[in-house]
């Protein structure tokens, strides 16, 4: 993985590295990863530009064309009494007759609702993958120091069975299967490993810092308040308040108001002014003029037809968009049930179903029914068992918070607070 960063992102990145922590510099928590993301590059990239095409458009020109100042210095040359050096004289301004003043200004808007919706895309998008990447570091962590753990456990017995193999009171058997447990062990450790360091280093991609694989997860998992059944149900049915759908229905008004612009730059033009003429006689005369420019061929007609064909484009594309976040905001309503569901029969079955097994063998070995072998198995199955009651506590609290960062970007839309 290859990492790239100019002189103030790397300031930023050491920033957020000394003040996000809460317990050490290597430690954040969930709450501090999302406020992390909305500073990231892109983010404020987007705000930087929403705030310079804001300035920029407080000084978008009227209607009024240029103002033309006509000098025309002449002699006249009969009749033979009245010739000498006269002077004309002429200022006019012009006027579009097409709106344009109007309608720039409503294409300008519109072209600033589309970045305003982009940056509430990537602030989303920021917040969805801080999110996840915290989750996945968590998971990791929790994988990486349960399989520590059990290694302790398989050494120590190891060591036992060696000793008692010596003594003669284990058969061989039973040695060889506590070494390869130990082996698989070390192999499974080493594995998750790796795995946390990439998770890692994900979640310093995500939050805009720079690499450090000893990142570690802080604080609890959020619990976040899921909203009732009704009210799931009625936000489900505004799918399109999330930005990726707003964003292409406003690239499409923006390109419509375009079009009108390209239009009414088109549109005759309407010109006003004064002439002055000074005769060789000494006479002085003034004029009213005005001005009529028709339009010929359309010059911008190009430009126009792009602009609609655009606009219609947008719009099918939006559609495109809300059939995949329909989707998605239906599979995560899903899988908030299915989740807690398969947490509860672990948590509730398969956990305590493997430590009484565990239990039952170490009784049977007691009494010299069992084997250090059915030990060692049911001590495995213990150890999945805990494997997979943390990987679906995680993935409980992740699909909780991935349906309430959808639900909650659907409320803001509805409140107008983008």
């Amino acid at each position: 993985m290859h990492f790239s960063l100019n002189p103030q992102v790397a300031v930023v990145s050491l920033f957020l590295c000394a003040h996000l922590s809460a317990a050490s510099a290597n430690e954040i928590s969930f709450d501090e990863a999302i406020k992390a993301s909305a500073q990231i590059p892109k983010v404020k990239a987007a705000v930087i530009d929403l705030e310079a095409r804001t300035q920029a458009d407080r000084d978008l020109p009227s209607d009024r064309g240029r103002l033309t100042l006509t000098i025309g210095p002449g002699r006249r040359l009969s009749p033979t009494a009245d010739t000498g050096n006269e002077l004309m004289l002429s200022i006019s301004q012009g006027w579009n007759l097409g709106d344009l003043s109007k309608k720039r200004r409503k294409a300008a808007r519109a072209e600033r609702q589309v970045i305003s919706a982009e940056r509430r895309v990537k602030v989303l998008a920021a917040r969805m993958e801080a999110a996840l990447r915290w989750f996945n570091l968590r998971l990791a962590e929790q994988a990486h120091q349960l399989v520590q753990a059990e290694l302790t456990n398989i050494a120590e017995l190891e060591t036992t069975i060696i000793r008692a193999r010596k003594a003669g009171v284990v058969t061989r058997v039973a040695e060889v299967e506590a070494k390869s447990a130990h082996a698989d062990a070390k192999r499974l450790e080493l594995t998750l490993e790796g795995e946390r360091v990439a998770a890692a280093l994900a979640l310093c991609v995500a939050l805009g810092v720079l690499p450090d694989i000893n990142l570690r997860t802080a604080g609890p998992m959020p619990a976040p308040t899921i909203p009732s059944a009704t009210e799931i149900s009625r936000l489900e049915h505004k799918v399109e308040q999330l930005p990726q759908i707003a964003l292409h229905r406003l690239r499409s008004v923006a390109s419509s108001a375009r079009a009108a612009e390209y239009k009414a730059t088109n549109r005759s033009q309407l010109s006003l002014g004064v002439e002055f003429a000074r005769e060789s006689t000494g006479s002085t005369l003034l004029f009213g003029t005005m001005g009529w420019s028709f339009v010929g061929a359309d010059k911008n007609q190009r430009q126009r037809s792009r602009a609609n064909a655009q606009a219609l484009r947008r719009l099918q594309e939006a559609e495109d968009v809300a059939v995949t976040l329909r989707i998605e905001l239906a599979e995560a309503i899903h899988e908030v049930e299915h989740s807690e569901e398969l947490w509860q029969l672990i948590n509730s079955r398969v956990a305590p179903a493997s430590a009484s097994l565990l239990q039952e063998r170490k009784r049977q070995l007691a009494l010299g029914e069992g084997t250090l072998v059915e030990v060692l198995r049911a001590r495995s199955r213990v150890t999945k068992a805990k494997r997979y009651l943390a990987t679906a506590g995680v993935a409980r609290r992740w699909s909780q918070v991935h349906l309430w960062l959808l639900l909650a970007e659907i409320k803001l839309a509805e409140a107008g607070d983008h």
